[in-house]
This record gives C-alpha cells, sequence and structure tokens, in this order.
C-alpha cells in the first residue's frame, strides 16, 4: 500500500506538471480549457488516492498470530447470489450503442436503463453486503499500529536466525526495550514507546517473552562484527558500517510496466512529430507526450531500484531482490469442490453475437434476429444458472467435480 500510494502520488505531481506545461505551450488560450480541465481533475484525483491508501500500507498482518484468530480452513466461502442485473446491465449499453448509432430517442432509453440498472444493481449488491455482515462471525479487536509495526520487526528477526527469545524490559520515562536473542545466538535491540505495545508485539510475532533475563540465555548470545561496530561508532567517511537493503521485489514487475509504458510514450512521440510535421500547433501534444514518457521511466528508476527492509535479506536471491516465500497450494477437497457443469449456453451466446454483428454492418433484419438470439440466450443461460446455484446450495450438484470424482485420472484418455 505505501509503494501504491507513492506511485499515485508521483502520478499526481506528473499530472499537475502536464497541466502546467500544456496551459504554457497553449498560451493560456480558452480553447484549451478541456484539456487542462481534463490534466487537473487526474492530478486532484491521483492526491486523493495516494492519501487515502498510504495509512492503510501501515497495517501488515500477514505472518503474525492475532488474537482469537483461530478461523476453520474450512469455514463456507460467499459466493454471489445469481442475478439479473449483469445481463440487463448488458442490454442497457447495447441500447446506448444503438442510440450513440442511429437515433436520440434510441440513446436516452439507453442512458435511463444504464441508470436504473446500475441504480438496482448497487441496492442488491448494499442488501447482500448487509446479510452477510449480520451473519458474520464479529473480528477479534485488532492491536494498536504500533504494536503491530514492532511484530514485524521481531517477526522478520526470527526467520532470519531461526526462532528467537525476547526479554522485554521497561527502560524508563514509560518506553520499553525489547532485546531479541535468535536461535544461532544472534543479538538484537529494538524500542517501544510503551511496555504494554512491546510486549503486546512479542505475543502478535509468537516469541517467548520473558520480564527478565533468564538462566543461560545470556550465554546463547554470539557478538559479531556488527555488534563491535556498533559500540565502537560507524566510521564517517568509511562505507563498511553502511546498512545495506536488498531491492523489493514487489516492485520489479510495476518497474517493466512503466518502462513499457514509457517506450511506447516516446514512438507515440515520434509518430506525433513525424505525422503533424514538426508544426508548432502540435507542440501542446508534443509537450504532454514527452512528459509522460519521463515520469514513466522516472517511475521505473524509483520502482527498479526501491529497497526493502535490512532484514529481508535472507529473502535475497542472487541479483540482490527479494524473492517472495511461495505458499504451497491448499489441498483440493473433491467432495466439496463446486464447478459449473458442461452447458451449450456459451456456444448459443457468441453465435447470437455474431448475427448481431453482422446485423448491424449488413441488414436491419438480421439486426433484430440477432437481439431476439441474445435476449434468449441471457433468459435461458440465466435460467441455468439459478437451477445449479440452488442444487449446489442444497447438495445435489457439484458440477465438473462429479466427473473429476468417478475418474481419478481424467486426462489420461
Amino acid at each position: 500500500m505505501r509503494t501504491a500510494s507513492r506511485v499515485f502520488f508521483w502520478l499526481g505531481l506528473f499530472g499537475l506538471i502536464v497541466t502546467l506545461g500544456y496551459a504554457a505551450a497553449s498560451r493560456f488560450s480558452f480553447d484549451n480549457v478541456q484539456g487542462v480541465t481534463t490534466l487537473g481533475v487526474f492530478f486532484v484525483a491521483c492526491m486523493l488516492i495516494s492519501k487515502f491508501i498510504a495509512p492503510q500500507g501501515a497495517i501488515d498482518l500477514e505472518g503474525l498470530t492475532l488474537p482469537g484468530d483461530g478461523h476453520d480452513e474450512h469455514e463456507e466461502i460467499h459466493l454471489p447470489p445469481p442475478s439479473w442485473m449483469p445481463a440487463a446491465y448488458a442490454v442497457s449499453l447495447f441500447v446506448l450503442m444503438l442510440g450513440l448509432v442511429f437515433n436520440l430517442g434510441v440513446l436516452l432509453a439507453g442512458v435511463a436503463l444504464v441508470v436504473l440498472t446500475t441504480i438496482g444493481w448497487g441496492i442488491e449488491s448494499v442488501r447482500e453486503y448487509r446479510r452477510e455482515v449480520a451473519h458474520h462471525k464479529a473480528p477479534a479487536h485488532l492491536p494498536s499500529t504500533a504494536a503491530i509495526e514492532l511484530a514485524q520487526q521481531v517477526l522478520a528477526f526470527r526467520r532470519l536466525h531461526g526462532g528467537a527469545d525476547a526479554v522485554v524490559q521497561h527502560v524508563g520515562r514509560g518506553r520499553a526495550q525489547v532485546v531479541l536473542v535468535g536461535g544461532d545466538g544472534a543479538y538484537g535491540m529494538l524500542h517501544a514507546g510503551d511496555l504494554a505495545a512491546a510486549r503486546e508485539a512479542a505475543a502478535l510475532a509468537g516469541t517467548t517473552t520473558h520480564a527478565a533475563w533468564p538462566s543461560g540465555l545470556g550465554a546463547r548470545v554470539r557478538t559479531g562484527e556488527e555488534q563491535w561496530r556498533a559500540m565502537g561508532g560507524e566510521s564517517l567517511f568509511g562505507a563498511e558500517g553502511a546498512h545495506h537493503a536488498p531491492r523489493d521485489g514487489t516492485t520489479q514487475v510495476a518497474a517493466r510496466v512503466f518502462l513499457s509504458i514509457g517506450v511506447f510514450a516516446l514512438v507515440a512521440d515520434a509518430i506525433f512529430l513525424v505525422g503533424s510535421r514538426f508544426s508548432f500547433d502540435n507542440v501542446q501534444g508534443v509537450t504532454a507526450l514527452t512528459a509522460f514518457a519521463i515520469a514513466c521511466f522516472y517511475l521505473y528508476l524509483g520502482l527498479k531500484n526501491a529497497k526493502a527492509r535490512p532484514e529481508d535479506a535472507a529473502y535475497a536471491g542472487d541479483d540482490y531482490v527479494t524473492i517472495e516465500p511461495e505458499k504451497p497450494d491448499p489441498p483440493v477437497d473433491l467432495e466439496h469442490l463446486h464447478l459449473p457443469g458442461p452447458s451449450w449456453w456459451p456456444a448459443f451466446f457468441s453465435i447470437a453475437l455474431g448475427v448481431l454483428v453482422y446485423g448491424l454492418v449488413f441488414s436491419p433484419v438480421m439486426l433484430l434476429a440477432g437481439v431476439a438470439l441474445l435476449v434468449v440466450c441471457c433468459v435461458g443461460w440465466g435460467i441455468e444458472s439459478v437451477h445449479e446455484y440452488r442444487q449446489s446450495i442444497s447438495g445435489q450438484h457439484h458440477g465438473a467435480a462429479d466427473a473429476l470424482g468417478n475418474d481419478p485420472h481424467p486426462l489420461a484418455h
């Protein structure tokens, strides 16, 4: 979330720069007020999104032992019930498209249908959400943000050093100290704002917590180069004391995406220049595309070199980029697995769409036939889906799982 917040912040800043550049290139002409307005709205939207998701990044609960977190792995999975709203939405959009092409009255009717379908779908979703909330088990009390952040650091130390014991002690003025001793004898120290948060963090991380140093724990501590350097102080000009962190592997895919977008923007900029014969009248478009390409390359460099936490060095690969640990896939329970059964309606739907497109191009009669076939397919597919949903709820139908259960090697034929 924090990375996404920074991405939206820089996109918004890029929108502001492009807005100012676009306005200056057009010599603040009123004829280009649409472009300035659009870019300004883009800037405001990106900034609002960045501000909204920034606080969410502090709540990272992965790997922590939350109180009351004993959920059942076989707990019922919520699937949305069948609804006619998607089919109605498709029909409304089709009417809207016909109106855009042929008739203003049909266009207004399509707009009205889209609005009504949107309102109906929203009301249906709110009702379903309230039903789920009414039947949902109340969640346990969420710990404080400070305790969660400290627990993540303790958990990282545990993973890096094969377990850990934590000694939580009060150091005065309400502050607390968490001394960590790893399974390999490594030594670490963290600080918390209060004693309760420190104890809560140690419990969340699943460490063995002590109020004082037990017998034998101190003898397990082994000092190394880092501890001696910390006691002796860092060198003013030497780089050996600098704490290097690996690059964050979660941002590498986004970096490659922005690199591709930046290359595409440069190619589009070159085509735009050649197509406009290097005319000064098109300097606004060239300015916007160039700024967009520069912003994408800047985001590529920033995301490619984004640093992870120093304790994540244990998860770095050969290129010193962190690798996310892979979790094994959960076992497939064929007794409760539901897959949709075979159906002819997708094939009929594609035929109806083909007739519809043919009618749009060549013949009004074929167009009406395509619309009729499309409606029939929507109704038939919807009835079949509702029937199958009711059977799966009552336990009478498992869809394609029946075939898997009957044949242990269905792909061997």
